[in-house]
C-alpha cells in the first residue's frame, strides 16, 4: 500500500511536527540527538516530505530576515544574522565559521559568496530559533506559510517526486552502466561531511542521496562504495589483505565519529567493513556471501569519510583509478571470454 502524497496547498502536519521535532532536539544543543533525528530523515522518510522540509526551512528563514530587515536585506545585515547564530550553530557543528555560515546567507538571498559556504540547510534551523526566539513563536509564522504554500502549489507539485511509478530498469541495463558522476558526487558529500563531523550537512548529503539516486543507480551506488572502502581500509591498516580481527578493531576505533551521522552497534559496522573486504564467509547452504544492500551503501559512505584522515584530497585522487576499476567491471564481455 502506497502512503498518501503530502499536501503541498497547505501546511503538512506531519512534516511540520518533524520540522518542530528537530528545532527542539537542536534548542538542546545536543547533536547526537540532532544525529539520530536527521538519520531517521535520510533513511526512512518518504522524498515528497524531505523536499517540503526544505522548502519549509528556506521560507522559514526568509520570511524571518526580511521581517527583520525588510524585502532585501543588505550583506552587512545577513553577515549580523550569521554573528547571531553561530554559537547555536557551533554547538552541533563545532567545524562552522562566521565566514562560511555568512556565505550561506549571502547566497540564500543571490549576493556573490566567495570563500567557504555551509549548506544553507545546516544554517536555516538555527536562524530560525535565533530570530523568532522560542518556539512558540514560530507557530505565529504559519499563515506566512501556508500563505507561500497556497501560492505556488503548482510549481511544488510539478517537483515532488513520484516515486510508485518510477520505472525498473532491466537487468542487462544496471549491470553494463557507465560510470556516473552525479552519482560519485552525492556519496562523495557524505564522505567528506563524516570526515569534518559536521552532521547537518552529512545529513543533508544523505538526504540528496536518498531523494536523487535513480533505480539505476543503485548497484553503481554499492559498487562505488564497496572499491572505496576496501581501498580506504587497506590504506589505513597497511595491508594488502587485512585479517578480520584488524578490521574488528578498526571498526570499534571509527564507531564514536561514525555515530555522529548513522547510528550503528560496533557489530554491524564491523560487518560493514569486512563486506568490503570479502571476509564474511559464504552461507553454508546457497555457498554466497551477503549481498550488498542500503545499509551496506549509508553506512559505507559514513565509514569512507570517518577512516580517512583527509577525505576530500583522498576522493578527487581516487577518482580516476575508480572509473578505470569500474570500466573494466562493467565493460561486456565476448562469449569466449
Amino acid at each position: 500500500m502506497v502512503a498518501a502524497p503530502p499536501a503541498v496547498d497547505r501546511i503538512d502536519e506531519p512534516t511540520w511536527n518533524f520540522l518542530i521535532a528537530l528545532l527542539q532536539r537542536i534548542q538542546t544543543g545536543d547533536p547526537i540527538a540532532v544525529g539520530r533525528l536527521l538519520g531517521l530523515s535520510a533513511t526512512r522518510l518518504p522524498n515528497a516530505q524531505r523536499l517540503l522540509i526544505d522548502e519549509y526551512l528556506h521560507q522559514l528563514l526568509q520570511s524571518l530576515v526580511r521581517r527583520r530587515f525588510g524585502q532585501r536585506p543588505t550583506p552587512g545585515e545577513l553577515t549580523q544574522v550569521a554573528d547571531e547564530t553561530l554559537s547555536s550553530l557551533q554547538r552541533i557543528v563545532p567545524e562552522a565559521t562566521r565566514e562560511a555560515a555568512a556565505n550561506a546567507l549571502l547566497a540564500e538571498f543571490d549576493y556573490p559568496a566567495q570563500g567557504k559556504r555551509l549548506n544553507i540547510l545546516a544554517v536555516a534551523p538555527h536562524v530560525v530559533l535565533v530570530l523568532s526566539g522560542s518556539l512558540s513563536s514560530i507557530d505565529e509564522l504559519r499563515l506566512d506559510l501556508d500563505a507561500w504554500l497556497s501560492a505556488n502549489a503548482g510549481a511544488l507539485r510539478a517537483r515532488m517526486p513520484n516515486e510508485p511509478r518510477r520505472r525498473k530498469p532491466s537487468r542487462e541495463a544496471v549491470r553494463v552502466g557507465g560510470f556516473k558522476d552525479h552519482v560519485w558526487r552525492r556519496m562523495c558529500s557524505v564522505a567528506v561531511a563524516a570526515n569534518e563531523g559536521d552532521i547537518v550537512t552529512g545529513a543533508a548529503a544523505m538526504n540528496e542521496l536518498a531523494r536523487d539516486v535513480q533505480p539505476e543507480d543503485i548497484l553503481r551506488m554499492k559498487l562505488y562504495t564497496w572499491w572505496l572502502l576496501s581501498q580506504a581500509i587497506k590504506q589505513r591498516l597497511n595491508a594488502e589483505t587485512p585479517s578480520a580481527e584488524q578490521v574488528d578493531e578498526l571498526a570499534v576505533q571509527i564507531r564514536p565519529a561514525v555515530t555522529r551521522l548513522a547510528q550503528v552497534d560496533a557489530t554491524t559496522l564491523g560487518r560493514t567493513l569486512k563486506m568490503a573486504l570479502n571476509l564474511i564467509e559464504p552461507d553454508a547452504t546457497t555457498g554466497r556471501r551477503p549481498a550488498l544492500d542500503g545499509p551496506f551503501v549509508v553506512i559505507g559512505s559514513v565509514a569512507l569519510g570517518c577512516i580517512l584522515e583527509d577525505a576530500e584530497t583522498w576522493l578527487r585522487h581516487s577518482y580516476t583509478a575508480l572509473k578505470v576499476w569500474h570500466a573494466r567491471l562493467t565493460r561486456p564481455r565476448s562469449p569466449e571470454q
